[in-house]
């Protein structure tokens, strides 16, 4: 139960509200026409355009966990959408072409088992440091550093969890948790506008954000440049 004697429901609900507005501001950037077009057809692009589209599902859903009570999954969810986000990075800007190969086979148990042998998430990370723009690196390591703790024990069931679970959830936590799933959202937004090849995607996404500063850690705009 979402309960803090600082902070109103009405706060939460119109933080949500912002994150809703804000995402529908992002997509109106990313396609034309009602479609979204990549700059190419290459398995690197298209791989890695699939991995930000799956961190842009964990955004809205983590809006959805919110807004029905279920905190806890709701910040779970926010790791996988870091996670999709830092594959989809490792994806464009260091996977070689048979680990994007893999990724793009039809699934099967031979495929699958495959895609299990690919580097797992700190392997990936630590691959796109001097591999990915410095500024896309930094921001990943950052949001590494700071919360995957307790990211970490959310997923995994863990004190976190557990704890909220018994002595509730406060507001506060719950809006900086909607805050940070808001950021990710902008930095998968900045991916698929990087992958369509039209650099005034991604200009025109950082002159959205501050008109969304109030539903936004404080961070510097978001990086623009593949």
């Amino acid at each position: 139960m979402v309960e803090d004697e600082q902070l109103s429901n009405p706060a939460l609900e119109r933080c949500l509200q912002r994150s809703q507005e804000l995402e529908a501001a992002l997509v109106d950037v990313l396609l034309d026409e009602g479609q979204y077009v990549q700059w190419d057809d290459s398995a690197r692009t298209t791989s890695s355009s699939l991995a930000a589209e799956l961190a842009f599902e964990h955004w809205s859903a983590v809006r959805v966990l919110m807004a029905t009570e279920h905190p806890r999954s709701a910040t779970a969810l926010v790791r996988l959408e870091y996670e999709a986000i830092v594959r989809s990075a490792w994806l464009l800007h260091a996977a070689s072409e048979d680990e994007v190969a893999t990724m793009q086979q039809a699934l099967t148990t031979e495929s699958e088992k495959r895609a299990g042998e690919l580097p797992f998430f700190g392997l990936m990370l630590k691959a796109l440091e001097g591999s990915a723009p410095a500024r896309l690196y930094e921001d990943l390591q950052h949001i590494k550093v700071n919360m995957s703790k307790s990211l970490n024990s959310f997923v995994h069931s863990g004190i976190h969890a557990l704890q909220r679970g018994e002595h509730g959830y406060p507001v506060l936590l719950a809006l900086q948790v909607v805050h940070t799933a808001n950021a990710l959202g902008t930095m998968a937004a900045m991916m698929l506008a990087n992958l369509t090849g039209d650099p005034d995607k991604g200009r025109r996404i950082n002159l959205i954000i501050p008109a969304y500063r109030d539903c936004l850690p404080p961070l510097r705009p978001i990086a623009a440049a593949t």
